[in-house]
C-alpha cells in the first residue's frame, strides 16, 4: 500500500506542476487582495 501511494504521488507533482503555473497566474491578482485583507485585519486584532 505504502509503495502504490508513493507511485501516485510522484506521478501527480510531474502533472500538477504544469497546471499550478496557469493557475498562480490567474491567482495572482486575487491572492494580494485577500493578503492585504488578511494583513490589515491581523494588524488591527493585536
Amino acid at each position: 500500500m505504502g509503495e502504490k501511494r508513493f507511485t501516485k504521488e510522484k506521478k501527480k507533482p510531474k502533472q500538477e506542476k504544469p497546471k499550478p503555473v496557469k493557475f498562480q497566474e490567474a491567482t495572482v491578482p486575487p491572492e494580494p487582495a485577500k493578503s492585504s485583507e488578511t494583513t490589515k485585519q491581523g494588524s488591527k486584532r493585536p
